[in-house]
């Protein structure tokens, strides 16, 4: 009784009928794995009951492309590179020129509770307990009318308003918090002027004042350039 079982078993398991499901070129049963020296080199592959089914995929996308899942397979894009030479992370581009670059986007850090911030190497925090940090840079074109307000989005704690027009060189920096007559400095060619020509923080951005030449800060045509520093 005993000698016909096992003979039982042991027809079962070398015909490889019913009980194992077969792959093909080579043979093979679920469950079995080879080693590919051709199709693919150097990889492994298992029999899935049906077909060898590589276990080796692909990455996505070209060389420095931080992989991701994309719906179930490896994926990659140029927007988010890995410089290994010199060790930097691209945002937004795959040519990063610093430890982490971002280009044409924002940087947001914010919570829900607490506090988050920036920890610099002196060991010193920049932390904001609500809201998002933010750093915006642009420019804008005078229309000529008295004043012109800048929409940002958030009201900033810091604005700095250039003009490059070539005949005049104005600058203003207005400081949140601290009253109109004394938050804004307006100088041209290093000299300070009084404070018709100035811009001033908003709830949504800042208003720059002063029409009588580029070297003000909403003179007909002049192309400013500003950054502006708050939380939004």
């Amino acid at each position: 009784m005993r000698k016909g079982r096992l003979l039982w078993f042991a027809v079962l398991f070398f015909s490889g009928g019913a009980v194992f499901a077969q792959c093909g070129n080579p043979a093979g049963v679920a469950g079995q794995q080879k080693y590919n020296v051709a199709a693919i080199p150097n990889t492994m592959s298992v029999c899935n009951g049906t077909n060898w089914v590589s276990l080796s995929t692909a990455p996505g996308g070209s060389g420095g492309y931080v992989q991701f899942n994309n719906s179930g397979s490896f994926g990659g894009d140029s927007s988010l590179f890995w410089d290994n030479t010199n060790k930097r992370l691209g945002i937004g581009t795959a040519a990063p020129a610093s430890s982490v670059s971002v280009l044409n986007g924002d940087i947001r850090i914010f919570t829900t509770t607490g506090s988050r911030g920036i920890i610099f190497q002196d060991g010193t925090v920049k932390t904001t307990a609500t809201g998002d940090a933010r750093i915006i840079t642009g420019t804008y074109t005078g229309d000529g009318t008295a004043s012109q307000t800048i929409t940002l989005g958030f009201r900033p704690k810091l604005v700095i308003v250039k003009s490059v027009n070539g005949t005049y060189d104005g600058q203003g920096i207005a400081i949140d918090g601290i009253p109109d007559s004394a938050t804004q400095l307006y100088s041209y060619n290093n000299v300070n002027y009084p404070m018709a020509a100035r811009v001033v923080p908003t709830d949504t951005g800042f208003t720059a004042y002063g029409t009588a030449n580029d070297a003000q800060f909403n003179a007909s045509a002049a192309v400013y350039y500003f950054v502006a520093l708050g939380l939004r």
